[in-house]
């Protein structure tokens, strides 16, 4: 059974429409576009997990690797059901269209559907499970989150309203278990 049983997607999916014409759309490529890209960072915050052992680690607490492995397992099927539902084309795609190079760096994660950005959404969700659990290092976590999704934009493969939804994604698959974390 999913952590995440009777979670309802569809309240997402209603109140975060993609807000995406064409003028807003070229503005968010152009704002890539300006970006460097950095494939060391964007490789190592590619694993979401391992992103966030070291903050556990380097204060002597224990990283809850079955856990963290349970979270991302169990939410990747709702953020995929969300993604196809938008079924939003990843920035480099887009910008062909409009003869821009954002010379993006491949990774074998983005090959979904761009909208919301399944890595923000399971950084804010372990974010916020873990510091459930170790308070003292709440600020700390999250700025790993930051860090997930910079290194999606510096990679190019997600506009920052992915990211933003994402987030938000995250809160709420959160709130939908944090009675449960209590528990562990």
């Amino acid at each position: 059974m999913s952590l995440f049983e009777g979670f309802n997607r569809n309240q997402f999916i209603k109140n975060r429409p993609i807000k995406s014409n064409p003028l807003t759309l070229q503005r968010e490529l152009m704002e890539l576009k300006r970006l460097t890209t950095d494939e060391p960072f964007s490789r190592y915050y590619d694993n979401i997990p391992e992103a966030f052992r070291p903050v556990i680690e380097e204060n002597n607490l224990d990283y809850p690797e079955d856990l963290v492995g349970e979270l991302v397992e169990d939410s990747a099927e709702i953020i995929v059901r969300v993604k196809n539902y938008f079924d939003r084309a990843r920035p480099f795609d887009i910008a062909r269209n409009y003869g821009i190079d954002l010379g993006h760096i491949y990774l074998k994660s983005a090959q979904t559907s761009s909208y919301p950005s399944g890595h923000a959404t399971q950084g804010m969700l372990l974010a916020l499970v873990l510091g459930k659990m170790y308070p003292q290092l709440a600020s700390k976590l999250l700025q790993v989150v930051k860090n997930i999704g910079l290194s999606r934009k510096l990679a190019k493969v997600h506009y920052e309203s992915d990211i933003k939804a994402g987030e938000e994604l995250g809160r709420m698959l959160f709130n939908h278990i944090k009675d449960y974390i209590d528990e562990e």
